[in-house]
């Protein structure tokens, strides 16, 4: 088994040293690039120790062209998602794809290849949505690769992916979300009523501030126009996943009541509108641990998560017969097809609503010009 250790330079730069042993003797490569020690290593174990033979691959391996992680990378730099999708794609990148593919050179790349990446991800136990997302990242830097002449055509057209299980999202009752949060601490309680009956996404309501509730025309709104985005000390207040993210969302009764009581404990408009009982913003993994893990256990509703509410608004959208195209907008969704894709199969009756709508149409037409002269005729 190869490790890498990084060498800082003196003059600030960062060498990536390949180390393992061959015949019970260390052995050490180094070199400028993370993605060329990576790719080293994994030549090293595939050849079982053997220097000279893992140097001869990497030197035809480097003769052959760009790889699939450069590839990857030149992808992710140049794509048109937020900084913080982008670190995501990057976390996909070093995680999944480099160690386990990302090393082939794209000219050499079949789609057996990518077959047994696929099988490789998902019989380590990765759900099958985390390797729609890897494939999300491979499939488009190959489309790039393809469009720049790299190479002729991309090996992961076709590549089957495992499914994604449609319908086991978790939805709340109404009583239930009310039980939920009469369970929670009483700081807490106007933030989770709010949650549910907004559906915003946990950054877009950790980033709001007194001045984003809004009044029109006597209604309350939600201006979302921001998100808190990152992890650990990188968490900073950037913009929304997407540019359908900016979005003003009416606020029901019981969302209105939460934001009037969050703004009346608010001293100034630029003020978290809701903070931790300290006044700093609620971080997810802490608000979890400290408070939603024991209410949720309190309120017998085991792996309820604060995502599941976002989920749960959804549902009482269409419960009520609000059309997918109003639900896409009000979630936020930069595509009609997400929204369709998660949620459609709760409105299993919309071939019925569809026919019945377009039989009233047919009904109530009114006869062409021609059919009315030739019952004159007649």
């Amino acid at each position: 088994m190869a490790t890498i250790d990084l060498r800082p330079m003196k003059s600030g730069r960062i060498r990536y040293r390949v180390r393992w042993y061959e015949s019970g003797r260390r052995q050490t490569a180094t070199f400028e690039s993370e993605s060329d020690a990576r790719g080293f290593k994994h030549l090293i174990e595939a050849s079982g120790g053997d220097r000279q033979k893992a140097t001869l691959q990497f030197a035809q391996t480097k003769r052959e062209g760009a790889t699939l992680t450069e590839v990857a990378a030149r992808w992710i730099s140049t794509s048109r998602g937020t900084e913080d999708t982008k670190s995501k794609y990057r976390s996909l990148l070093a995680r999944h794809i480099d160690p386990v593919i990302g090393y082939q050179p794209i000219a050499e790349l079949r789609p057996a290849d990518l077959d047994e990446a696929v099988q490789t991800w998902a019989q380590s136990g990765l759900a099958a949505k985390t390797v729609h997302n890897i494939m999300g990242v491979v499939s488009p830097a190959l489309s790039m690769a393809v469009r720049d002449k790299l190479i002729d055509m991309s090996p992961a057209a076709g590549i089957r992916l495992p499914s994604v299980p449609k319908g086991d999202e978790r939805f709340l009752t109404v009583s239930e979300v009310k039980h939920f949060v009469s369970c929670f601490h009483q700081h807490y309680r106007d933030m989770v009523t709010f949650m549910a009956w907004t559906g915003l996404r946990y950054g877009e309501m950790e980033a709001l501030r007194a001045s984003d509730i809004q009044q029109v025309a006597g209604d309350l709104y939600v201006s979302v126009n921001k998100a808190r985005v990152g992890a650990g000390a990188k968490r900073r207040v950037g913009p929304p996943k997407s540019k359908a993210g900016r979005r003003m969302v009416s606020l029901p009764a019981p969302a209105a009541t939460a934001a009037r009581n969050a703004m009346g404990r608010c001293a100034s408009s630029s003020d978290i509108l809701f903070p931790t009982v300290e006044g700093n913003y609620v971080i997810n993994s802490r608000l979890r641990e400290r408070y939603w893990d024991p209410a949720r256990e309190k309120a017998g509703l085991p792996g309820i998560t604060p995502h599941d509410l976002r989920h749960t608004h959804a549902s009482w959208c269409i419960q009520q017969g609000l059309d997918l195209l109003l639900v896409q907008r009000r979630l936020g969704h930069e595509s009609i097809k997400t929204t369709v894709d998660r949620y459609g199969h709760l409105r299993p009756d919309y071939g019925a609503v569809t026919v019945s709508a377009l039989n009233t149409l047919s009904r109530s037409a009114p006869t062409s010009l021609f059919d009315q002269a030739e019952s004159l005729i007649s």
